[in-house]
């Protein structure tokens, strides 16, 4: 599924597309069972509005927003509240609602889409679900965020978790021109280099490069108060060695025999 699609499948709720439009994809046969139009539309409400509540205001607000975008720390008493009571609420009634297989409704929907983007969204507020408690719904959210219609926007979402806000729109730009240019990619030219340059062998290609970064990490100028702090923290561990040494009654021969003894060895 091209990741379009996934972003056209919204449009039914706005009363856009055809109301028996169950996948978003186009008209469907009016022989569709009307049971799981009603089903998906639902399970896609209930994404919409509970899961929304829960895993955007209460969850992602409060790890990510508040702290990255405003600066401010996260109210840890609410937030004990949603883990401790609204999730688990909320994954119960999936556990009860997803299937062990497959899709919501028999085929790919705007329910399985609508509840599956929010696990990804939960995903980075570091929330795991426990797959010991909810199985079906751990199962379905990887099952789901495993299609390409996901799959395709994780270049762009890694790259925004490494980017500070005020650059998210260059970071964009340039994620989009690697996908349309992969030669472009940072793995594309470390492979050119090493065919180029060293036979396609990349114990050379990693040698060499070592040591031009050790070259280049030797010609840095250290600022004088971290020079200082470094032969002083080279100092003090010299003068802790001398001590050790200074106070050990065996001698290394003894120390090395009882050190590889086979009675030493314990599993």
């Amino acid at each position: 599924m091209d990741v379009r699609v996934a972003f056209r499948i919204g449009a039914d709720r706005r009363g856009d597309r055809d109301p028996g439009d169950l996948h978003g994809l186009g008209p469907r046969d009016a022989r569709v069972d009307i049971a799981q139009r009603a089903r998906a539309r639902w399970l896609e409400e209930y994404a919409d509005t509970r899961m929304g509540e829960v895993f955007i205001w209460q969850l992602f607000n409060q790890m990510a927003i508040l702290p990255y975008v405003w600066g401010k720390q996260p109210d840890q008493a609410a937030l004990q509240r949603t883990l401790a009571e609204d999730m688990p609420q909320i994954l119960d009634y999936l556990e009860t609602q997803l299937p062990r297989e497959g899709y919501c409704c028999g085929e790919l929907s705007i329910a399985d889409l609508s509840i599956a983007a929010f696990f990804r969204n939960a995903a980075f507020s570091r929330f795991k679900v426990d797959a010991q408690r909810w199985p079906l719904t751990a199962a379905f959210a990887e099952r789901v965020l495993n299609l390409e219609c996901f799959a395709q926007l994780r270049p762009f979402e890694d790259r925004l978790l490494r980017t500070p806000i005020a650059k998210h729109r260059e970071a964009l730009a340039e994620a989009r021109a690697r996908l349309d240019d992969p030669q472009a990619t940072p793995s594309a030219r470390m492979l050119h280099a090493m065919a180029r340059n060293h036979q396609n062998q990349f114990g050379r290609f990693a040698l060499v490069e070592s040591t031009l970064h050790k070259a280049s990490l030797r010609a840095l100028e250290l600022p004088d108060e971290v020079r200082r702090r470094f032969a002083r923290l080279a100092d003090e561990s010299l003068e802790e060695q001398r001590r050790i040494e200074a106070s050990d009654s065996m001698d290394f021969e003894t120390f090395r025999q009882a050190y590889v003894a086979h009675d030493a060895l314990r599993v």
